[in-house]
């Protein structure tokens, strides 16, 4: 579209010139190249101007029009341009920074790809290794956690195991001093005993 419109306003200015070229000048009578004279024309004189003046009118409107078309054209490629090369950039942005090496076979040496090659395992392998080192410090951290829980689970029965002696060890406590308990009432009791018996003796003799 736009090389239609460029080839049609060349063809214009071209036409314009020559146009311009033909009619009358002041003081000058440009006519006399149509023949003896400007009257001697198919349009006489008068009709010869009018014609060329108006012919000169409708190619100076094409031009312009065509100028602004040009114009219009040029800014909508401009823009599309622009556009493109937006769309290219964030293109170039998405894409990996590490490419593959057997696309740029072709355009260096041997020995360079060998060297990208290697660079590319040397990187893959410091992932491979910080992946590791994450991995077993992840499994470190888990293996202290449930460390952890052991000892707290065991210093938890450990407590329990305590309160239970403990528990243990006051009612053993608590039933020797009631054994105890027993066995003085039974002496006092022997000895109530031996003194009544001891009485009932002495109240015997007196009488």
């Amino acid at each position: 579209m736009f090389n239609f419109i460029l080839a049609i306003q060349i063809i214009v200015a071209i036409a314009m010139v020559g146009l311009i070229l033909l009619q009358h000048g002041k003081g000058a009578d440009a006519g006399a190249s149509f023949g003896s004279g400007a009257s001697g024309t198919v349009f006489g004189a008068a009709g010869s101007a009018n014609f060329l003046t108006r012919a000169t009118a409708v190619l100076t409107a094409i031009f312009f029009a065509t100028s602004l078309l040009l114009a219009i054209q040029a800014r909508k490629i401009e823009t599309d341009q622009r556009r493109l090369d937006v769309t290219e950039i964030k293109t170039e942005t998405a894409t990996p920074a590490i490419e593959p090496v057997a696309t740029e076979t072709a355009e260096n040496t041997p020995q360079e790809v060998d060297n990208k090659a290697e660079t590319v395992d040397n990187k893959a392998e410091e992932t491979n290794s910080k992946t590791e080192t994450v991995d077993t410090n992840t499994k470190a951290v888990e293996a202290n956690l449930k460390t952890e829980t052991v000892d707290t689970k065991t210093e938890k029965a450990n407590v329990k195991a305590e309160q239970a002696n403990a528990k243990t060890e006051k009612a053993t406590t608590e039933k020797a001093e009631t054994e105890m308990t027993e066995e003085q009432i039974e002496k006092q009791l022997a000895i109530i005993r031996a003194e009544t018996e001891e009485l009932t003796e002495q109240l015997d003799k007196s009488e």
